[in-house]
């Protein structure tokens, strides 16, 4: 069992949205308490004794059979969460679902923890007491500053099937970010029975999103409380699929807000974005303030400029140069930046605080720019525009102009300017002005922005060997490949190319990747790599098959499934272009070159030609890969589009000896 670490810890489709208002009293409440009741896990022969379907364990490493949370809401600061879960593994593969593995903190505390396993003859083997769990400071980066815990229980029985009941309470004493349920908490998990239960005692309005539960939600109230009530039955287990939608998006889940909030003694409503901001305006009032002789240095280092994007730009430069990336995730730190002036005295921050100090920075030249969360990550996370929420790990920093917007991203001291990258790229954010907070695009990037530009010369000898160089240039979101090998060494670079070919014997004589493009916005990166490979071309007496697709190989192929579950999901499009020169032997002919290939699709494009001429054989080829999402009755389609071109990326010429 896991849990998974707050949003409001770390620096961060609509299907139904309603505020519960405590006037619906009905007939049958008390009929529906009823059924809210729980199994007792001190006596679970029954539970144990009933047969899985095969519906349920076809492809199944675990399968719940029961699993319930009880959310007891007392106040905006105060509350109780109530699980409970059994779970039976079926087998080796499966004995990482039944670890457990819970978080903790200074508002956050784990009580009443008990677990037992029993065998497969129903039989109880084991039993463990919170006493027995192992106690981890948790970190989400190595630079982090927190007081997050994990408490961790690794289950190491061997006989299979075995079957593991969990039973723990967990109180908060915020809540700004109440804990989603999901009904699946992982691939290859099947369920039986799993509930929801809230009681709201507050008298606060609670507003939720459920997702994937149809009617499968019930509302009402009883007396002053609100009641709310989710339950699935005889979920079949989902294997992760390529190109698919994140788990939680595809499986029953709710997501809760109560309408008042309590966080670290600093109360907020959370009704809407503007909330949001508000709150954030708050809790950040009167941290800005920078003292004379810090705008004196900004006045300098803008000195001479005349654009505002020159002068983003500089300032920009001068927090980079003189700052790093700290996080903190302590109490409200989580989401109180640090004053600036601290910041610019002790040199380091979170994304908040840097972001915060930076925003300082450009009021001391008379630029405003705008405080903007945004849920961080290399895939990026769908916001429902709809539900008002935390949906967010992350800040960074929008400087409007007149016709454009400068976005910074302060936590990286080598990133460049006005470029957000992989990470916070093409999603919803939400900008926190003084008076306004409104929803936002990020920038996006088109396949053909995202480009992978390869350029190479080789040699190939009679032996086959093979030398040569390859020039590559990265533009757009490809930039950030080259961005993560610009800090390594030499030897760690070659490890790193050497490892991604898709055969063994190169050596690596030089390489070298740098940035550049200084221009604004528009970051290029270059490798540059001179290298040999020992028989590269596999030789048979007189002939040498070449295989001239050096790099860019696809090599993943996608078998064919009786059904799809999810939608194919493209949402970082791509382009390579590859032009490959190769001088052959002398003494060489060509005995065979594949035709040219097109193949064109909703899907992409790829090209690819083989131009034999001389002694000399030219390699080029083009792989464009659009944003995209196409409903899973196109998997088909879509495997055939990928798997031809795993072979096409395989062809080899063969060559002749003339002696």
């Amino acid at each position: 069992m896991r849990e998974t670490v707050s949003n409001s810890k770390i620096c961060l489709g609509f299907a139904l949205c309603m505020v519960l208002i405590l006037n619906a009293w009905t007939t049958n409440a008390q009929n529906k308490v009823e059924a809210m009741k729980d199994v007792d896990l001190d006596d679970i022969g029954e539970l144990l004794s009933i047969k899985i379907p095969d519906s349920v364990s076809e492809y199944a490493e675990a399968v719940v059979r029961h699993y319930s949370v009880k959310y007891i809401i007392d106040s905006e600061s105060k509350m109780t969460m109530e699980v409970k879960k059994v779970i039976t593994i079926l087998h080796s593969g499966g004995d990482g679902h039944g670890n457990f593995y819970g978080f903790y903190d200074d508002v956050t505390k784990i009580s009443g923890f008990k677990a037992f396993v029993y065998d497969k003859n129903g039989e109880r083997v084991n039993k463990y007491k919170k006493g027995d769990l192992r106690d981890y400071s948790f970190s989400p980066w190595a630079d982090a500053i927190t007081n997050i815990r994990l408490l961790a229980l690794q289950m190491d029985y061997t006989s299979y099937p075995y079957t593991i009941v969990y039973e723990y309470e967990k109180t908060f004493n915020d809540l700004f970010d109440i804990p989603d349920w999901h009904a699946i908490d992982s691939y290859k998990e099947g369920v039986l029975d799993a509930r929801l239960v809230v009681e709201n005692n507050s008298g606060i309005p609670l507003r939720f999103h459920s997702r994937n539960l149809g009617e499968e939600i019930e509302v009402f109230n009883q007396g002053n409380q609100q009641m709310l009530q989710a339950s699935v039955e005889n979920l079949k287990p989902l294997v992760k699929e390529p190109f698919s939608d994140p788990l939680h998006e595809i499986t029953p889940g709710v997501k809760l807000v109560l309408t008042r909030f309590s966080y670290d003694g600093e109360s907020g409503e959370l009704s809407s974005w503007q909330d949001i901001g508000d709150w954030i305006n708050q809790i950040s009032e009167g941290r800005g303030h920078l003292p004379p002789h810090i705008c004196q240095q900004v006045e300098r280092v803008t000195s001479g400029l005349n654009s505002k994007k020159e002068k983003i730009k500089a300032i920009y430069k001068f927090m980079q140069d003189r700052s790093r990336y700290v996080s903190i995730q302590l109490g409200i730190g989580g989401w109180q930046p640090f004053e600036a002036t601290f910041v610019h005295e002790k040199g380091y921050g979170d994304c908040k605080a840097l972001s915060f100090y930076t925003r300082s920075l450009l009021l001391c030249a008379g630029i405003e720019s705008i405080y903007t969360l945004v849920y961080a990550g290399d895939d990026p996370v769908r916001l429902n525009p709809a539900f008002p929420a935390n949906q967010f790990n992350h800040v960074i920093l929008a400087a409007p102009l007149d016709n454009d917007t400068v976005w910074l991203e302060c936590t990286s001291m080598n990133q460049p300017f006005d470029y957000l990258g992989s990470f916070t790229h093409g999603r919803k954010a939400l900008m926190i002005g003084e008076k306004l907070t409104s929803l936002v695009n990020t920038p996006s990037y088109t396949a053909e922005q995202n480009l992978k530009l390869n350029n190479g010369e080789f040699v190939l000898d009679r032996e086959g060997n093979l030398q040569g160089s390859l020039v590559t240039t990265y533009q757009g979101l490809r930039y950030d490949l080259a961005q993560k090998q610009m800090s390594k060494g030499k030897e760690e670079l070659e490890k790193d190319f050497t490892r991604a070919l898709d055969f063994s014997g190169c050596s690596v004589d030089e390489i070298k990747v740098e940035r550049t493009d200084e221009s604004l916005g528009n970051p290029e990166g270059y490798r540059q790599v001179k290298m040999s490979v020992g028989r590269y071309g596999k030789t048979s007496g007189k002939r040498i098959f070449l295989k001239p697709n050096f790099e860019e190989r696809h090599t993943r192929h996608y078998p064919a499934v009786k059904e799809r579950d999810s939608d194919i999901v493209v949402d970082n499009p791509v382009l390579n272009v590859d032009t490959l020169v190769y001088q052959i032997p002398e003494g060489f002919t060509f005995e065979y070159v594949p035709g040219e290939v097109t193949y064109e699709s909703e899907f992409g494009l790829y090209e690819q030609k083989i131009i034999p001429e001389d002694n000399k054989l030219t390699f080029t080829r083009k792989f464009l890969q659009p944003k995209g999402r196409y409903s899973p009755a196109k998997y088909d389609e879509f495997a055939a589009f990928k798997n031809k071109i795993v072979k096409a990326d395989d062809r080899s010429v063969v060559l002749v000896s003339e002696e």
